[in-house]
């Protein structure tokens, strides 16, 4: 009998020492990438001493990230899973022991594979239900958890801009530019919230204002809001130049500076938010405004930023065809070109809408 109890104490203080001994850790890195590209996060542990069965729940935003799999795995954890749960926007990793002995798990567990979308920082954190087990029956083992952060070497600019075709004054957003393959049905463009791309441009302060940067086919939502990704590199003050496929080219008012982490430019709350204050009144109380429409081409081909008879004439050219689809000549964007373009166009036309730039000062 006292050899029994004797036994027994020792499982118990055995056991007491695997739930009382040094601490396990899991860590993620921080990394710095650029939007756009495939990242590996290596997940250290220290210390999974004994381990019988590894449960690690990840919390990710998925609009940043894009999970793809799981790389590297740790010999000593062979079949480790790992998928992600868009209920939960969580990456989980398991992983249970199929005989003894269990393993002593230290140095990279795996690597998590992702696609870094952006357009800032992102953190992957790990949830307070992680569980780690130790032994037979099965101890939870005290972790330590370092979450991972990933950087960007890109910085957003946060723009809010309108195009004058493609606002409806009575929902006060836009309308998602139309396609249409057979003359009758229309179908949205694109994907999504997105109503069209637009290119962005940095222009220097001074003359003779050279581009500094361009990012183009930059995707606007129908409140006009869109992020462009710049260099964190560029700090200094730039005009903020916004493109259109059947827009007036139009600049900010004024150079503007890029010293902090992120850069927000509305449009569309006063017309001097543009240089010249050349912008369309598109709708008050309160008033709202946006790029003039109907730059669709030029004497050449192109567009060459002013809305003349050339726009005009392209513009009854397709209506008299009877032309339908994704085109720069149907300005309202829904699908076909008809009389309602013509008069948009036409109407700037008479007004004599063009750009107003530093280096371009209106005509």
């Amino acid at each position: 009998m006292k050899t029994k109890f004797i036994l027994f104490s020792i499982l118990i203080m055995g056991m007491a020492g695997v739930s009382l001994g040094v601490n396990g850790t899991a860590s993620l890195p921080t990394i710095t990438s650029t939007p756009g590209t495939s990242i590996s996060l290596a997940l250290n542990v220290t210390n999974f001493t004994n381990c019988s069965s590894i449960g690690l729940i990840i919390t990710i935003d998925p609009t940043a990230l894009t999970f793809t799999g799981l790389s590297n795995i740790n010999g000593s954890t062979p079949g480790l899973q790992g998928n992600f749960n868009s209920g939960t926007s969580s990456v989980n990793i398991a992983w249970s022991a199929s005989n003894q002995p269990f393993p002593n798990v230290t140095g990279i567990l795996c690597k998590l594979n992702f696609t870094f979308i952006g357009p800032g920082s992102t953190s992957l954190i790990f949830a307070p239900s992680c569980q780690v087990t130790t032994g037979l029956p099965p101890v939870d083992l005290t972790v330590i958890y370092t979450n991972g952060q990933v950087n960007t070497t890109n910085k957003p600019l946060n723009i809010s801009v309108f195009m004058e075709g493609l606002y409806n004054s009575g929902t006060g957003t836009m309308n998602q530019a139309q396609d249409c393959t057979d003359g009758a049905n229309t179908f949205n463009k694109f994907t999504g919230t997105t109503v069209d791309t637009v290119s962005v441009l940095l222009a220097a302060a001074t003359s003779p204002w050279a581009w500094i940067y361009q990012a183009h086919n930059q995707k606007v939502n129908p409140n006009g809001t869109l992020t462009a990704d710049i260099p964190s590199a560029l700090a200094g003050n730039y005009y903020i130049v916004v493109r259109q496929r059947q827009s007036v080219e139009t600049w900010s008012a004024n150079a503007v500076s890029f010293a902090g982490s992120s850069i927000t430019y509305n449009f569309t709350d006063a017309a001097g938010k543009a240089y010249g204050s050349n912008q369309q009144l598109l709708s008050s109380s309160p008033n709202v405004y946006g790029l003039y429409c109907g730059d669709v081409t030029s004497m050449i081909s192109g567009q060459d930023g002013y809305v003349d008879i050339f726009d005009n004439n392209a513009v009854f050219n397709q209506t008299q065809s009877g032309s339908y689809g994704y085109m720069a000549e149907d300005v309202n964007g829904d699908g076909f070109v008809d009389i309602f373009d013509m008069v948009v166009v036409f109407n700037n036309m008479q007004y004599a809408i063009g750009m107003n730039t530093p280096p371009n000062p209106a005509k």
